[in-house]
Formats: structure tokens, sequence, C-alpha cells
């Protein structure tokens, strides 16, 4: 089931890898939402969540070096909001893990407005940017 469906004519940023590495991000949300849905076990879903941050977290060094290279000039505002969603994320799984609590809803709404918004109002802006720059 998908709680996240790709919608290419809105959420594409016009920059084939950094399209394909949101849509899998994506897919590893619809992953996570699956797990709750058939009551996966805890390890599962920590297992996951913590593929999630890892892929985030590969996501994010190559936006940034590519946006670094060149010379985007919202890249320290778009590394903030990369260093907010680590964090949450983290304290997601810390409390999941440490503190017995269910994969809950606020966790999955989390994931899926911050994802969505991002890519419509942060990442849309650099796939301007570096498409006038050849960059596709």
């Amino acid at each position: 089931m998908e709680y996240i469906k790709w919608l290419e004519d809105k959420y594409t940023v016009n920059v084939q890898k950094f399209d394909n590495q949101h849509k899998k991000l994506i897919e590893i949300i619809n992953q996570v939402f699956n797990a709750k849905m058939n009551n996966a076990g805890k390890g599962t879903i920590l297992n996951i969540l913590n593929q999630l941050n890892d892929y985030t977290k590969s996501h994010f060094t190559n936006e940034e070096l590519l946006l670094k290279e060149n010379d985007y000039p919202a890249l320290q505002t778009h590394r903030n909001e990369h260093a907010l969603f680590i964090s949450k994320i983290n304290g997601f799984i810390q409390d999941f893990h440490t503190n017995e609590i269910s994969l809950n809803d606020e966790m999955l709404d989390f994931l899926k407005s911050w994802l969505i918004n991002h890519i419509m109002q942060t990442d849309k802006k650099y796939g301007v940017y570096l498409n006038e720059r050849s960059i596709r």
C-alpha cells in the first residue's frame, strides 16, 4: 500500500539523480507505513527507520555537494532544513528504541509532510537553479 505516491508532474525537481533519490525516500517511508499497518515487529521497524536515516543522510550529502559546487545561494538554509529533519528522525528512532513506544501516526505524518513540503517548497528552487546551469 502506498502512503505516499510519487507524482512526477508535481514532485519532480528536473534533476534525475535527485528525483530518483526522492522516489527511494518515498519508497522507504512507504515501507515504514506498511510495517505499521502489518503490525511488524519492533526489530523490523527499527531496521526500516535506520535504513531511512542512512539513505536520507546520503541523499542530503549528495544534494549539498552539488549545490556547493554550483554556488547555490540558499545552501545554508537548505543544510539547516536537512539537519532539522535528521535530528527529528534520530529522535523518533531513539524514542521508539528506548521507550517502547509504538510507531505512531505523528511520526508517519511528520515524515510524509516534511518530505513533500521540502521537495515542493525547497528542492524545486534548486531544481530551477541547477537547470539554468544545464544540470538535469
